[in-house]
């Protein structure tokens, strides 16, 4: 007697996966991105946070050092 092929809830889950990723990957493609989505949606962010939280520092508490000194100036 032959077994039947069944799917378990765990390979219905990664098939459903695997298709949503595709069909993710195939739109980006059309419109030219065939980069790993990665890098945009990890480093993106938190760049963003150390960007920020470099902007908010109080520019006082860093006057003595390299980076504060001399004051830029516009002329």
């Amino acid at each position: 007697m032959e077994k039947m092929a069944t799917l378990h809830y765990m390979d219905i889950g990664s098939l459903m996966k695997n298709a949503m990723i595709d069909t993710l990957y195939d739109l980006l493609a059309k419109i030219g991105y065939t980069h790993p989505l990665h890098p945009p949606f990890t480093h993106g962010p938190i760049g963003a946070l150390i960007v920020a939280f470099a902007w908010a520092w109080p520019a006082e508490s860093c006057a003595d050092t390299f980076c504060c000194y001399p004051p830029i100036t516009l002329s």
